[in-house]
């Protein structure tokens, strides 16, 4: 048989790490929408191609941010939930022995 060695603390502070990932994301598409995308929008001058490619190309730059900040948060919420199923398993082995 053999054996299992997982680091309840580990996952935490991966946990942590990736919600920390998240939050930087989130502070950056706020940003981006303002100091950008809400610029070009409100241009009242002749709209050339470039000014609409840039505002498409904002606008996915700040729909792949908040995809990955979901995924992110995402990641934290898998990692605490493996840890307490790993809890879960161990208590459950100790009663067994």
């Amino acid at each position: 048989m053999g054996k299992v060695s997982i680091s309840y603390s580990s996952l935490s502070d991966a946990s942590r790490e990736a919600k920390a990932v998240a939050s930087k994301i989130n502070t950056r598409e706020p940003i981006l929408y303002k100091n950008v995308y809400l610029k070009l929008n409100s241009y009242d001058g002749r709209w050339s191609d470039n000014l609409g490619n840039a505002k498409s190309k904002v606008n996915a730059k700040r729909s792949v941010l908040q995809r990955e900040e979901r995924r992110y948060r995402d990641y934290a919420d898998d990692l605490i939930d493996l840890r307490e199923e790993c809890k879960r398993v161990d208590k459950a082995v100790k009663i067994q022995k």
